[in-house]
């Protein structure tokens, strides 16, 4: 279908701002361990693919679906799997996705192992989805992003029900130890960019006392829904949304300054796409690059920018249309 999108002059311009919701996540959350892996460099859509490979091995996945023998296509179900390890609350969901991709073979067996050992992995990420976001909700009845925004849950009835009120009284034992450590703001603030758990915290996510499915039965599915609605809100909504549309705003006004034939199209999630005379392709990447890699959100926000622990990427892409694209060697 994208092969049927040409642009209005040139050729078009892809740039693919990678795997930037996994980056908000790390940078609003303060995770030590994903902070670091993106600070080194570290493939995680790579490392979910050998995950895979560890716990189930492809060679037993392609008995089932043989296009899972292509490390193509291991990598395409690598990137579904973290997509909704970081945005759903439960490892069906991600089978479910994965059937829509066309991706068979990987059931619940897998999955299930594999969903809890991510989150284990990254302590902080778990910390915040499954008990600071939840207990942020249940007081405040909204939750504030990073760009300011505020989503509402005032006509929720089911934050107040009897279940709730249950849940709401464990997280009251849990979130004092971690206000005690200083880990994060209390009740009644918003979330404050950069800060988060430290390494030198141990959060009391994954003890030995209790497992993530034990958190997942504290709640109902409808009151599980609104706070992953809020923990989406609060890493989607600024990281693809708000910052890829202002980065490329300002390589806009840098282009036309500069007198290059090079104009943005749209935006979609993580992705720009552009126009571009072929003649002014490199200057159009040299020029605006930048404005991903660190881009300028101080006209978004006076709060202190947490993405700066975690460095962004761009990777470009360069095609006669939307669908058919060569990638860039800058």
């Amino acid at each position: 279908m994208r092969n049927l999108f040409y642009p209005p002059f040139g050729e078009w311009l892809h740039g693919d701002l990678s795997q930037i919701e996994m980056r908000g996540g790390a940078a609003e959350t303060g995770d030590v361990v994903l902070t670091k892996e993106f600070r080194e460099g570290v493939d995680r859509h790579e490392k979910t693919r050998l995950l895979v490979d560890q716990l189930a091995n492809w060679k037993t996945v392609e008995k089932f679906n043989p296009q899972m023998g292509n490390p193509g296509h291991q990598r395409t179900a690598a990137k579904v799997v973290n997509f909704n390890v970081l945005f759903t609350d439960e490892p069906s969901t991600i089978e479910h996705s994965l059937h829509k991709n066309g991706i068979f073979g990987i059931g619940a067996s897998i999955l299930k192992p594999l969903y809890d050992e991510i989150h284990r992995t990254y302590n902080n990420v778990s910390f915040f989805k499954f008990l600071y976001v939840p207990y942020i909700v249940l007081y405040n009845k909204y939750i504030t992003n990073y760009v300011k925004r505020r989503r509402r849950f005032h006509d929720v009835t089911f934050l107040t029900d009897e279940r709730a009120l249950k849940g709401r009284a464990f997280l009251d034992e849990i979130m004092p130890i971690s206000f005690k450590e200083g880990i994060v703001s209390q009740p009644g603030k918003p979330i404050i960019p950069g800060v988060g758990p430290t390494s030198s915290c141990v959060l009391p996510v994954f003890d030995k006392d209790y497992k993530l499915n034990d958190l997942r039965k504290l709640f109902s599915r409808e009151t599980r829904k609104c706070f992953m609605e809020a923990w989406n809100f609060l890493i989607q909504g600024p990281y693809s949304g708000d910052i890829p549309k202002l980065a490329v705003s300002c390589a806009a006004r840098k282009w036309a300054k500069e007198g290059i034939k090079a104009v943005p199209l749209f935006t979609l999630y993580d992705s720009v796409e552009c126009a571009c005379d072929p003649a002014h392709r490199e200057r159009a990447v040299l020029e605006g690059t930048p404005y991903f890699l660190t881009p300028p959100l101080h006209l978004l926000t006076d709060e202190e920018p947490a993405w700066r622990r975690v460095p962004f990427n761009i990777e470009w892409s360069v095609g006669p249309n939307w669908g058919d694209q060569q990638k860039l060697k800058i």
